[in-house]
């Protein structure tokens, strides 16, 4: 019996094995989660998953990234959930990021993440028209 948690055995068949999809991938949760990983034989993560949730800048967004991925020693990036957001908004209306912005964002950041070979994957995730 493992008092530190299940092993498991690497498949014969080549799969990757996607940590948890962190809002804060760079908080203390996913933090520990990876040591847990680095320092227990027979436990491992693949890739790392991520979702963004932050404003519309792409700089913001592409050095968070980077960041992730050399943070958790240069593992490959999927980004399971990206989407604008302001959570302040209580109505379309209050929301500070209109559209345009948005699509702004969106036409800067997804021919920059095709062109990482260390982003393997991303999902935009679509808040409604009628979704703050």
């Amino acid at each position: 019996d493992n008092e530190k948690g299940p092993t498991i055995a690497r498949p014969r068949r080549r799969i990757l094995l996607v940590s948890p999809s962190c809002a804060n991938p760079l908080g203390p949760w996913m933090e520990a989660f990876m040591n847990n990983i680095e320092n227990n034989p027979g436990w491992w993560v693949d890739v790392i998953g991520v979702h963004h949730y932050g404003g519309p800048s792409a700089d913001v967004f592409q050095q968070r990234m980077r960041t992730i991925y050399e943070k958790y020693g240069r593992r490959p990036v999927l980004i399971t959930e990206l989407g604008v957001a302001d959570w302040q908004a209580k109505t379309v209306e209050t929301n500070k990021f209109k559209p345009e912005t948005v699509l702004h964002f969106m036409q800067t950041v997804l021919p920059w993440m095709e062109e990482q070979e260390w982003i393997i994957g991303y999902c935009w995730f679509p808040f409604s028209i009628d979704n703050p």
